[in-house]
């Protein structure tokens, strides 16, 4: 309920209705994530609608977290659940 709560007054809306624009004023990472992400996106093969997904989730988990910052470990989660919800969709 905390990190419900936390999106609601953040933004208005839980973080998987943000639009693009909201993800980038409300999803913001540092140059060292960035990196990690594009990372990611090479190795995994990802699409840029997979990175806004990401960074939702990602902010979702720091929200859980009740940190105010994205950090390492919520992006990694975030990338596990992406990779695991495509492993699902090849299986279906």
């Amino acid at each position: 309920m905390i990190a419900y709560n936390l999106q609601i007054t953040r933004a208005g809306k839980i973080n998987s209705h943000l639009t693009n624009a909201e993800v980038d004023k409300f999803c913001v990472i540092d140059d060292k994530h960035k990196l990690l992400l594009d990372d990611a996106i090479i190795k995994f093969n990802l699409s840029t609608r997979s990175l806004n997904r990401i960074l939702k989730l990602a902010r979702t988990i720091a929200d859980l977290d009740q940190s105010d910052a994205i950090n390492t470990q919520h992006i990694i989660e975030a990338i596990s659940y992406r990779r695991l919800e495509r492993l699902n969709q090849h299986l279906i």
